[in-house]
C-alpha cells in the first residue's frame, strides 16, 4: 500500500514516513506541490498526508487540486496542522480532506490516529477496487449488450405468476431496436412483447414457455413479431430459467434474433432447388452426371431406358467413330479442369441417331474433380438447316450475280467489297469507293445517305447520275441502301442500284409538257383578262354613255307623247340589262378586284355574290402574305369559285365555310359544306368541276384533297407553295403587259 507525504518541514516529513513504514505503508516523500502533483498522478496512492500552516506549503490548495486530477481515484487525505479553531477545521474539510492531525501531539496518540487513518485508507482502497471491478463488469456487460446483434431480455417473477401481462420484463435496447422502437416506446412488461406476437404463433410460443418453466424443456423457438411499421418479421428466441430448490422459477433470461432474411434465403434456396430440379428434369437437353471416366450416375429422364443407362458408360450410346473424340474430351477436362465442347452423333431417345452439341463440365468437391456433367443438345434440325442454308446461299449467289440490278456490298465509308458483275470495270472496283463512279454533284447526296444510315440504322433511298457498268456513257440510278447488322452494330451496307434512265427521261418530258400546259393556262387567263378589260373599257363605256344620253333626253323633254316616252324607257331598260350583263361577263372572265386588291379581298367579293343562294357562308382568313404571283392568286380564286358553284348546283347546302391561312412557306385553302355529299369512288368523268380543281392544283405542283360521303358534306383541301409577287408589279400591270 502506498502513501504520499507532502510536507515542507523536513523533521515532520521524516516522522510521518517512519510511522507509515511501521504500519506497512510504502511512503513517497515530496516537499513541493508541483512535484507532488506529478507523483500523485503516476502512483495514485491510497493515503495522502500534507501540511497546512506549517511552513510555506498550502496543503488545502494541494488537496483541492488532487481531487480534480483524477475524479475516479479517491484516496484518504490527512491534513497536518497546528490550527485548532472550528473555522480552520471546517476549512480543512471543505478543501476535500477526510481528517486532520494536530501537531505537535503526544507520540502514542499521534501513532494511533495515524493507524486509524491507514486502516481507513486500506478499507477505502479495497472498496474502490471492488467498485472498479464491478464498474468494469457493468461496462463490459453494457458494451456486450450494445454490441450484440441479438436482443436480450430478463424477467424475475418474484413470486408472481410469470404469465401476467403486467409482469416486469427487462428488454435490452437492441431488443427494442429490432422491433423498431425506442426505449420509451416499449414498456418493460410482458404484454408489450405478448401483444405483438402473430396470432397464429401465440399459443405455440406460450406452450413452449410453459413446458420450459414447468418441465424444464429447452426453450428454443421461431415465431413472428409485429414491428413498429406494422410488418411481421421472423425471430429466433432462446431462454433459460433458474429455479429454487422447490422447483419454483426465480429468474429467466434469453435472447431474440431477427431471422427474417435467413428464412427468406432458406425459402428462396428451397424454391431455387425446386426450380433447378424441375428445370433439369424438364430440360429439353439431355443432362447426364458421370464419373471422371464416363460412367453414368444420373440422367434427367424418367424412362426405363434411363434407368438401364445408370452404370453404363457414355460410349455405349455413341457410334464407334466418335469414341476417340469423347476420350480426348474427358482427358482434356481431367488435365485442365476446363469445359470441353464438341459435336457428335448419338442414339436418340425415340430410336435412331441424331446430331448433338455436347458440353463436358467439371464438378468439384473439396477442391478435387469429383464428377462430370454432360449436356447434350439435339442439333439435328440445325445441322439440316445448315445444309439447307448452304444450298440456299448458293441459290442466292446465283440470283444476285444474275440480277438486272447492280448490287454492292460496301463498308460504312463506301469502300466496295462485293459487286454482282464480272465486267473488267466491275472487278477493278473492289477496294475503291462508290463515290468514284457517280458524278461529283451527287457525291454529297451519297455521303449524307451513308451518314444517316449509320446514325439511325434506317434504309436510305436516293437518285444519282453516274457511270455505266461497262464504263461507256452515263445513266441515272435509283439507289437503295440497307444496313447489315452483326452483334448489335452495323457491319456493312448493301446497295442496290436500279437503272431509271428511261424513267428520268419520261419525267423530264412530262415536266416540259406540264410547264407548257401551265404557260397555256396563264395565256388563257391573260386573254380572259384582256377581254374583260376590253368589254369594260369599250362596250361598257358605250352602253353607259348611251344610257346617260337617253336619261338626259328624257329629263329635258317633258312634252313627248306617252308612247315615245314608253319606247325611251324600254330602250333604257335594255341598256341597263346590257350593262349588267357586260359587268357579269367581266366578273366571270376575271373580276377586276382580283388584280386591284388581291386574292383575299377577291374571295370576300366572291363569297358576298354567293350569299343569296348560300346564306350562311363563313370566311376565315389567317393569312398575312402580300400579293402572290398571278397564277397562284388565280388558282385560289378559281378553285374557290368552282367549290361555291358545286355547293349551289350539287350540294344544296345553305351553310359553307371558306378558310385561308398561311403556315410557313405554304398557304392552305379549305372549302367545306354540310350538304348531301357524294361517294368519292363513284365520281363520273363528266364532273368537270372537280377535275378542274385537281388539274389547277396539279399545275402548281400540289394536290387537291377532296373528302366526302353521302349525307356527310364535302371538304376540299389544297396546300399551295407560297410564291410572292414582285413588289414592283401589280395584277393590273401584269394583265395589261
Amino acid at each position: 500500500m502506498q502513501a504520499l507525504v507532502v510536507v515542507a518541514q523536513r523533521e515532520l516529513s521524516d516522522l510521518l514516513v517512519k510511522a507509515l513504514q511501521r504500519i506497512d505503508f510504502e511512503a513517497l516523500q515530496v516537499g513541493e506541490a508541483s512535484a507532488a502533483a506529478n507523483a500523485y498522478k503516476s502512483q495514485l496512492p491510497a493515503l495522502v498526508i500534507t501540511s497546512w500552516g506549517l511552513g510555506d506549503l498550502d496543503g488545502l490548495a494541494f488537496c483541492r487540486e488532487l481531487r480534480q486530477l483524477n475524479p475516479r481515484h479517491n484516496p484518504l487525505v490527512l491534513i497536518v496542522s497546528d490550527r485548532t479553531s472550528p473555522a480552520d477545521l471546517q476549512a480543512i474539510l471543505e478543501a476535500g480532506a477526510d481528517d486532520y492531525l494536530l501537531y505537535p501531539m503526544e507520540s502514542d496518540r499521534f501513532r494511533i490516529r495515524l493507524q486509524i487513518a491507514a486502516k481507513r485508507a486500506r478499507n477505502r482502497a479495497a472498496a474502490a477496487a471492488v467498485e472498479c471491478r464491478l464498474r468494469e463488469s457493468i461496462e463490459r456487460f453494457e458494451l456486450a449488450v450494445r454490441g450484440a446483434d441479438e436482443g436480450l431480455w430478463d424477467a424475475e417473477p418474484a413470486g408472481r405468476p410469470w404469465h401476467e401481462p403486467d409482469a416486469e420484463v427487462w428488454y435490452s435496447p437492441r431488443f427494442k431496436q429490432l422491433l423498431g422502437y425506442t426505449d420509451a416506446e416499449f414498456p418493460n412488461v410482458l404484454k408489450t412483447w405478448n401483444s405483438r406476437l402473430h396470432p397464429d404463433d401465440r399459443d405455440r410460443v406460450f406452450l413452449a414457455l410453459t413446458n420450459h418453466i414447468e418441465q424444464k424443456q429447452p426453450y428454443d423457438i421461431e415465431y413472428r413479431l409485429q414491428i413498429k411499421s406494422g410488418e411481421y418479421r421472423w425471430f429466433s428466441a432462446r431462454g433459460q430459467g433458474i429455479w429454487d430448490e422447490q422447483g419454483r422459477l426465480m429468474r429467466m433470461s434469453g435472447s431474440l434474433r431477427d431471422i427474417t432474411q435467413s428464412k427468406e434465403d432458406k425459402t428462396m434456396l428451397e424454391q431455387s432447388e425446386a426450380k433447378w430440379r424441375s428445370l433439369v428434369e424438364n430440360a429439353p437437353d439431355i443432362i447426364i452426371l458421370t464419373d471422371t471416366e464416363g460412367v453414368i450416375k444420373f440422367i434427367n429422364r424418367n424412362t426405363e431406358g434411363a434407368e438401364i443407362a445408370k452404370g453404363r458408360t457414355v460410349y455405349h450410346y455413341v457410334p464407334e467413330p466418335f469414341w476417340e473424340q469423347i476420350k480426348q474430351a474427358y482427358a482434356a477436362l481431367r488435365e485442365t479442369g476446363q469445359a470441353q465442347h464438341f459435336e457428335l452423333r448419338a442414339q436418340k431417345e425415340g430410336g435412331g441417331t441424331g446430331w448433338y452439341a455436347t458440353r463436358l463440365g467439371p464438378i468439384y468437391h473439396e477442391g478435387k474433380l469429383d464428377a462430370v456433367v454432360l449436356i447434350a443438345t439435339d442439333i439435328t434440325d440445325r445441322k439440316s438447316a445448315e445444309q439447307q442454308q448452304q444450298e440456299s446461299e448458293a441459290k442466292w449467289r446465283s440470283l444476285v450475280e444474275n440480277a438486272p440490278n447492280i448490287i454492292l456490298l460496301a463498308d460504312l465509308d463506301g469502300t466496295i467489297r462485293f459487286i454482282n458483275r464480272k465486267t473488267p470495270i466491275a472487278v477493278q472496283s473492289i477496294g475503291r469507293t462508290t463515290y468514284d463512279y457517280i458524278d461529283e454533284q451527287y457525291r454529297q447526296t451519297m455521303r449524307d445517305a451513308f451518314q444517316s444510315l449509320s446514325a439511325t440504322g434506317e434504309p436510305q433511298r436516293y437518285e444519282v447520275h453516274g457511270q455505266t457498268e461497262t464504263g461507256v456513257g452515263r445513266l441515272w440510278y435509283d439507289n437503295r441502301m440497307a444496313p447489315i447488322w452483326r452483334d448489335g452494330r452495323i457491319e456493312s451496307v448493301v446497295l442496290i442500284g436500279t437503272d431509271i434512265t428511261d424513267r428520268k427521261i419520261a419525267e423530264e418530258q412530262l415536266e416540259r409538257e406540264r410547264q407548257l400546259l401551265r404557260r397555256l393556262t396563264d395565256l388563257q387567263e391573260r386573254e380572259r383578262q384582256i377581254v374583260a378589260y376590253e368589254i369594260h373599257d369599250g362596250l361598257v363605256q358605250y352602253l353607259t354613255g348611251g344610257l346617260m344620253h337617253l336619261e338626259a333626253s328624257m329629263a329635258s323633254d317633258r312634252t313627248r307623247k306617252e308612247k315615245e316616252q314608253a319606247d325611251h324607257e324600254r330602250g333604257m331598260s335594255l341598256l341597263r340589262d346590257a350593262l349588267a350583263e357586260a359587268r357579269r361577263l367581266i366578273s366571270g372572265l376575271r373580276p377586276p378586284i382580283l388584280d386591284e386588291q388581291g386574292v383575299a379581298v377577291a374571295l370576300e367579293y366572291l363569297i358576298n355574290e354567293s350569299r343569296p343562294e348560300i346564306p350562311h357562308i363563313q370566311f376565315i382568313n389567317h393569312s398575312y402574305f402580300g400579293r402572290l404571283v398571278v397564277p397562284l392568286e388565280v388558282a385560289i380564286f378559281r378553285i374557290t369559285q368552282e367549290g361555291l358553284s358545286n355547293i349551289r348546283k350539287h350540294s344544296h347546302s345553305r351553310r359553307a365555310r371558306i378558310e385561308l391561312f398561311q403556315h410557313g412557306q405554304w398557304v392552305r385553302l379549305i372549302i367545306r359544306d354540310w350538304g348531301c355529299g357524294f361517294d368519292t369512288t363513284k365520281v363520273y368523268e363528266e364532273r368537270f368541276g372537280l377535275q378542274g380543281i385537281r388539274q389547277r392544283a396539279r399545275l402548281l405542283g400540289t394536290i387537291a384533297t377532296i373528302e366526302s360521303a353521302p349525307g356527310q358534306g364535302t371538304v376540299i383541301v389544297v396546300d399551295f407553295p407560297l410564291i410572292h409577287q414582285d413588289p414592283q408589279l401589280n395584277g393590273a400591270a401584269l394583265a395589261k403587259s
